[in-house]
């Protein structure tokens, strides 16, 4: 079995994270110049520079003053992004909760919050993230348009026409000029089962769901199940199994 590309320098990214389980000496101090500069490159692809960053400080490793710079800006980014997406996902909720439609926020902002202890400069924020009943779909896009106006679709490549094919059951377009991916179909594995059955399951999965009070307001979210299985399947299908922590 061959390893993936670039699984050497994921290797080197995550080993802090390894060498707190199993109390390994960190490589940090023999990396060189041309290293440091191709894990710069392959951090800032995979949009980990401000996390894995987090843990150099933590070990109180040396690091080149080109390489802390750039860390330090993507972790401005983040945080700047963070803050405008939230501000949109609070009034896309609020005009969810007026036209009594259930909404579930995935992802991202319970991520933030779970895994990430409320760094929104940790991880990077690219759209919001919801999702709705099917039969909640024309009156949420109604409600939508009332509060925003027109939903902007933007341009898409082939690669995303394929990918939606394969996915079904989404939206991707601009709402109030924050990117919203819409879903009212939550899991690849459900659109290769009988309609009935699908139907279930998608009901069982809002049943599991639940609120959460995050420090910018409460929304309803996956269970922690089901959110495994969606990271999972986002991973394989858009990430080509490279994924991000």
């Amino acid at each position: 079995m061959t390893r993936p590309p670039g699984s050497a320098e994921l290797a080197i990214a995550l080993s802090p994270f390894i060498a707190r389980e199993r109390k390994a000496a960190l490589p940090w101090a023999r990396l060189g110049e041309p290293d440091w500069h191709a894990l710069q490159g392959f951090l800032a692809n995979e949009r980990l520079l401000p996390l894995v960053w987090s843990e150099l400080q933590r070990h109180n490793a040396a690091v080149p003053a080109v390489f802390a710079e750039a860390c330090k800006e993507a972790r401005t980014r983040n945080t700047v992004q963070a803050a405008v997406r939230l501000r949109g996902l609070k009034r896309i909720l609020d005009t969810a909760a007026e036209a009594d439609v259930p909404v579930i926020a995935m992802r991202t902002p319970y991520l933030i919050e779970r895994l990430y202890g409320g760094d929104c400069g940790l991880r990077h924020f690219l759209d919001v993230d919801l999702a709705v009943l099917p039969r909640d779909l024309a009156p949420f896009l109604s409600a939508l348009r009332g509060q925003f106006g027109r939903l902007d679709a933007g341009r898409q490549t082939r690669e995303d026409a394929v990918r939606k094919a394969v996915l079904g059951g989404r939206i991707e377009c601009r709402c109030g000029g924050v990117p919203l991916d819409l879903h009212w179909q939550l899991t690849l594995l459900y659109n290769f089962q009988r309609s009935g059955r699908r139907a279930r399951r998608q009901e069982a999965i809002w049943e599991r769901s639940g609120t959460v009070e995050f420090s910018w307001g409460a929304c309803r979210v996956l269970s922690d199940e089901d959110l495994l299985v969606h990271l999972a399947e986002h991973m394989v299908i858009q990430h080509d199994l490279g994924g991000r922590p």
